[in-house]
């Protein structure tokens, strides 16, 4: 006897914002270009399979109670901007883009024998519940800035993006109040959740102004970056009774893993017969959490098992981050 309850909700998402200005003038010319891309994306729900409420099953084979959430964002936001200003005289030229992206899955996924006998004559008895939930998100700010006078040339360009995902599922698998009997199998209880996150997020500003008497150019890019997995994964037995021939295993486990990614570069150029005057500046963090709360137990229950009886909670989660920040100025 199998009940099974999937979750398998999947947003694939794809955010882009483009600007271009271009600005000539033989007496003063001045050009602005800005973009900017937002994404949020959220999946949320609740995956139950259970047998409940004063339920009697007599089955010859095994009872498995299942559920399984398996859902998924892949998001990619980008936004890009350029601005070119030229003139005889003075120019003026500014670019800006700034990218932000939000994902979130959240929920409860639970399997449950709840105020019910439920009985295998020849068989075993399987509770379990899964959260295998995918985030990948990438989200790109980049921008480019030319001044060109034959007087005065002034550029500046400047990106931002920042990206926060976040995992908060709820992973419990149960017997509560129940009465379960399994003679020639096992009695299993696992609550297990293995999701993971991967973020790249990068930000570019370029700037260049060129000029017969004075040039002034600057660029700055910061690059920001949250991803966090929390939520609770618990396996437990209370008040119930459950024999078993084999063994009887209660197991919660988390799995976790974030690869981040957070990069941010700066490059400025500044050309002139007279004066020159460049800057470039770049900034990238990554916040990066685990905060799971893993429990398995068995309270105020009878259990009796001719094999091992195991109750483990293991949390295995792991970090791979890595940020770069670079600038380069040339005057």
């Amino acid at each position: 006897m199998n009940i099974d309850a999937l979750s398998d909700t999947t947003v694939d998402a794809v955010t882009f914002a483009v600007s271009i200005g271009v600005s000539g003038s033989s007496s003063v010319a001045g050009s602005f270009s800005g973009a900017g891309a937002r994404a949020t994306n959220t999946i949320t729900g609740v995956t139950l399979a259970t047998i409940d409420t004063g339920s009697d099953v007599d089955a010859p084979g095994s009872i498995t109670v299942d559920a399984l959430d398996t859902s998924a964002i892949s998001s990619d936001v980008v936004s890009a901007s350029v601005s070119v200003g030229a003139s005889s005289s003075v120019a003026l030229s500014f670019a800006i883009s700034v990218t932000l992206a939000e994902n979130t899955i959240g929920g409860a996924t639970s399997a449950l024998i709840a105020n019910s006998d439920a009985d295998s004559s020849a068989g075993s008895v399987l509770v379990t519940a899964t959260g295998l939930n995918t985030i990948d998100a990438v989200a790109v700010a980049a921008s480019a800035s030319v001044a060109g006078s034959g007087s005065f040339a002034l550029s500046g360009a400047g990106a931002g993006a920042h990206a926060s995902n976040s995992t908060t599922n709820q992973i419990s698998a149960r017997i509560t109040n129940g009465d379960v009997d399994a003679p020639l199998g096992s009695v299993s209880v696992t609550a297990s959740d293995t999701s993971g996150i991967t973020a790249d997020v990068t930000s570019a500003a370029a700037s260049v102004a060129a000029s017969g008497s004075a040039a002034v150019s600057f660029a700055i890019a910061v690059t920001l970056a949250e991803n966090s997995i929390g939520g609770t994964t618990i396996a437990s037995i209370d008040p119930s009774t459950v024999d078993a021939g084999g063994t009887v295993t209660v197991s919660a486990t988390a799995d976790n893993t974030i690869d981040a990614l957070a990069a941010a570069i700066g490059v400025s150029v500044g050309g002139s017969g007279s004066f020159a005057l460049s800057g470039a500046g770049s900034g990238a963090s990554a916040t990066n959490t685990t905060t799971n709360t893993v429990e398995a137990s068995i309270l105020d229950s009878t259990v009796n098992a001719d094999g091992a009886v195991l109750v483990t909670a293991t949390d295995t989660s792991q970090i791979t981050a890595d940020n770069a920040a670079v600038s380069a100025s040339v005057s």
